[in-house]
């Protein structure tokens, strides 16, 4: 996974909803993928993550604003 653009992406998101605290599990099966709803002061957002669970490494990473 390319973790410029990630890292770009998450600063972008942590701008527009200002500082976040972590909200309710949204999907996932905690142990290979979840999605956690972010609540922050301008806005909420939901982070997904998805690792491969043979190697542990990082498959899938974003952050979406919450329609």
């Amino acid at each position: 996974m390319d973790t410029g653009p990630l890292a770009r992406r998450l600063r972008m998101a942590a701008v527009w909803a200002g500082e976040c605290h972590v909200g309710g599990c949204r999907a996932g099966d905690g142990f290979a993928s979840v999605a956690v709803e972010l609540t922050g002061v301008h806005g909420t957002l939901t982070l997904a993550l998805v690792i491969d669970p043979d190697t542990r490494l990082l498959q899938l990473a974003d952050v979406a604003p919450e329609p």
